[in-house]
């Protein structure tokens, strides 16, 4: 397995790791269901090696080749209840096998220096009087590849490029710890004009957005602009964009308090314009049922409640 900067774990069947007696254990879409509330805690629930054997156990190293002395940024995405229900143990070992160095993890995100003198390592979920547990995935990104990234904003070209239509369609991808993860075509197939606007928070936050008040203004000047965020950070730049430039804001029921907050002191550089609307398009307490599963869901699949004969035909400005 070759060293990478940006990798993504997922868990997808049981191996001679999983501990199986009184477990229901389920895989749909990405995700896995994990239920035994009698497991004691303390045991192992699943673990994930740097290193395997194909001929002994049937089974492929399912973690990375991690830089000697290199610092990695690793993100554990799941739902457990109650709410500190697992933790993760990384263990690192030397060439002869011998543990050298351990780290539990209780938080959902951690920077781990990966030893000099390590050979290999194991990702150890651990229970911890759990009753329900959802487990979507864990990333690991190598801090410089990750702060790089947080640094940079990107525009995309015009996708689903038609002119007939006079509408533009800017969709701010909703920040993550697992980097800015794209929309995938399925999800804004039915979209003409669309720009897709990553990498934009940051500390240049304030740059981005006289950025963007720049290009919305002057390149997209005599098209119909609606600005739209599926998450609650991507939801306040785009009100915050709204008010600027007097376009249309589509969002959904969610909040950032915290951006919020900080985008009200930017906000004091500039006039509200007077044509600015927002519009919450998402249906109303869709997520009401969905549970645990409902806080490990990808943001975009509110999307698709949005009326998209209004981005691509026009006219968001009527009442």
């Amino acid at each position: 397995m070759e060293a990478s900067n940006y990798f993504k774990v997922q868990w997808k069947q049981a191996d001679t790791s999983t501990f199986m007696y009184g477990t229901k254990l389920s895989f749909k879409n990405g995700q896995t269901l994990f239920e035994n509330p009698l497991m004691p805690s303390g045991v192992i629930i699943q673990e994930w090696g740097m290193i395997a054997s194909y001929a002994k156990d049937k089974e492929i190293p399912t973690l990375p080749i991690l830089k000697k002395g290199h610092t990695y940024h690793f993100h554990f995405d799941y739902q457990v209840v109650p709410q500190n229900g697992i933790y993760f143990k990384i263990v690192f070992f030397s060439k002869n096998g011998t543990i050298i160095d351990t780290k539990i993890i209780k938080n959902k995100q951690v920077d781990i220096h990966y030893p000099e003198e390590a050979y290999s390592y194991k990702i150890q979920l651990i229970n911890a009087a759990s009753q329900q547990l959802i487990f979507n995935q864990l990333t690991i990104i190598e801090k410089s590849e990750l702060e790089y990234k947080q640094k940079c904003m990107h525009m995309s070209k015009l996708i689903n490029k038609d002119l007939s239509y006079r509408s533009v369609n800017m969709i701010f991808i909703e920040p993550s710890y697992l980097m800015n993860i794209a929309l995938s075509e399925d999800a804004i197939r039915n979209i003409h004009n669309v720009i897709l606007v990553d990498g934009w928070q940051s500390d240049k936050l304030e740059k981005h957005i006289n950025d963007l008040k720049e290009k919305i203004e002057m390149q997209y000047g005599n098209f119909e602009v609606h600005l739209i965020g599926y998450g609650p950070q991507s939801n306040e730049i785009v009100k915050v964009l709204s008010k600027i430039t007097g376009t249309q804001a589509l969002i959904t029921s969610h909040h950032h308090k915290r951006l919020a907050q900080q985008l009200e002191s930017v906000m004091k550089a500039y006039q509200s314009h007077p044509r600015a609307q927002t519009h919450v398009y998402d249906v109303a307490n869709n997520n009401e049922n969905l549970g645990a599963i409902g806080t490990v869901m990808n943001n975009a699949c509110y999307l698709e409640y949005i009326d998209v004969h209004r981005l691509n035909c026009g006219g968001s400005h009527e009442t």
